[in-house]
């Protein structure tokens, strides 16, 4: 029997609601129109999503642990009113690698939801990450180096894109990412719906 342990390359994310993604995929085909070819990988439609805390790889027999910590941590946090608005890349000048959508919206709520994820779930990580959370869509990857990897900055720099799209975000997952030759498969490991936020009292609509 082998000692080796096995590992899941996990994160957890608020996934995208169907409306926005259709919104989304008519960005990126914009976005590709105006770049030089083949220089993004632009990612799926499937695989669309706001990554709140990134694992790495994980052992498997502490999936169940990790689990239990993510709901504890999460326990009353409500469903968020976010929307898509703007977009940029990581990082910005000539040598862009990223391209992402920027998070509008309830974004004070999500900040103190990513924190509690952090707090929860310290100890799991692979690889600790010392960098400010940043709220973002990635919407795709910059394949292409030199003068085109400029160009495609450059490109996206001027452009201005207003609000994409509302998004309600009822639910966090739990997704392990499997890579392979023709690219990641991702499959949910655990999901957490997010408690429905209270209506807001509007003392015009009593009927005296």
């Amino acid at each position: 029997m082998s000692g080796s342990t096995q590992t899941a390359r996990v994160f957890v994310a608020l996934p995208v609601s169907a409306s926005l993604i259709e919104a989304l995929t008519r960005l990126q085909a914009e976005l590709a129109a105006a770049a030089p070819p083949r220089t993004v990988r632009w990612v799926r439609r499937d695989q669309l999503h706001l990554t709140l805390k990134f694992f790495g790889n994980v052992p498997t027999d502490r999936i169940a642990d990790l689990t239990a910590a993510l709901r504890a941590g999460i326990a009353g946090s409500t469903a968020l009113a976010l929307n898509v608005s703007g977009i940029g890349a990581f990082p910005e000048g000539r040598h862009p690698r990223v391209v992402w959508a920027g998070i509008a919206g309830q974004t004070d709520l999500l900040l103190a939801l990513q924190q509690r994820i952090e707090t929860a779930t310290r100890g799991f990580s692979e690889a600790s990450d010392t960098r400010p959370f940043q709220p973002h869509l990635t919407l795709g990857r910059v394949t292409a180096l030199g003068r085109q990897a400029a160009e495609v900055g450059a490109g996206l720099a001027q452009r201005e894109i207003g609000l994409v799209g509302d998004w309600p975000a009822t639910e966090l997952r739990l997704i392990r990412s499997q890579l392979a030759a023709t690219g990641a498969t991702y499959s949910d490991l655990a999901v957490f719906p997010l408690t429905p936020a209270a209506p807001c009292f509007n003392p015009r609509a009593i009927l005296i």
